[in-house]
């Protein structure tokens, strides 16, 4: 059964692999992870990597990415599509 629905996804991945990945200040999980969302706009990703004892291996990064929509889902053009 389709449902006409829209799955949009987002993968985050870090050399080296398995820091812990919060979007929007959520942990979702560790690197490589995949997640959906339902709007595009800014997010802020912030990733971390930890040893066993819960201190920083490496400098924390954080990172405000715009995620656009594509050309598509821009007024006046999705009307059209």
């Amino acid at each position: 059964m389709l449902c006409g629905c829209v799955l949009r996804s987002l993968t985050i991945d870090s050399q080296p692999s398995g820091a812990m990945v919060y979007l929007d200040d959520e942990l979702i999980g560790e690197t490589p992870v995949t997640t959906t969302f339902t709007y595009y706009g800014t997010r802020k990703i912030t990733l971390e990597k930890v040893d066993a004892e819960g201190r920083l291996l490496y400098e924390r990064k954080i990172i405000y990415e715009k995620i656009k929509p594509p050309f598509y889902q821009i007024l006046p053009l999705d009307f059209f599509f």
